[in-house]
């Protein structure tokens, strides 16, 4: 690139404030079939593009296992299988379910952490459902406890997110129960 035209001699266009962004055309679609009463694990958030189906700070699976191609943080589970981690607050995770039938869920969150500060929510459809739920520090990222909350969902296909609303918190799973 020569000059621009009309700017001072010397100026080019080669340092272009423009950028290149990569486009991503995947649908947003469970990465497994999730169904309420059930367990969802954190790491098997729907499959589609970084802000529809999940946000992540950077584009580096942190803990490099599980599904390696995304930006979510996923390690090997010392209770089995895998758990999300290096959590961080802003990033989110969703999960297209099916709700077999309208009732009042309880649910448990398997988490875990080495911090004062964690906190979530969750969501369905948009619409927060749990309020912030902060998250006790269980002295270690794989020493589990489990939080409650319970909430009513309607039947038929929803998509839940998991949000982070405060850092470092582990998440190995969710066990949603019909309350009697």
């Amino acid at each position: 690139g020569g000059a621009v035209e009309g700017s001072p001699a010397g100026l080019s266009n080669t340092g272009s404030p423009w950028k290149l962004v990569e486009v991503c055309e995947l649908e947003q679609r469970a990465y497994k079939a999730n169904a309420i009463p059930g367990t969802i694990e954190a790491e098997d958030f729907d499959t589609g593009c970084p802000g529809e189906a999940f946000r992540d700070t950077d584009e580096v699976n942190e803990g490099g296992k599980y599904r390696r191609d995304e930006g979510v943080d996923i390690e090997a589970c010392s209770a089995g299988g895998f758990n999300v981690g290096w959590t961080r607050r802003g990033e989110w995770m969703a999960y297209t379910v099916i709700v077999n039938r309208p009732a009042d869920y309880r649910i448990s969150f398997y988490v875990a952490s080495n911090s004062d500060s964690p906190k979530l929510h969750l969501e369905c459809d948009g619409e927060d459902i749990t309020g912030i739920i902060s998250i006790p520090n269980t002295v270690g990222y794989q020493n589990w406890k489990v939080v409650q909350k319970t909430v009513n969902l309607d039947a038929g296909q929803h998509v839940l997110r998991l949000a982070i609303d405060g850092d470092y918190v582990n998440l190995d799973k969710m066990v949603f129960e019909a309350v009697k």
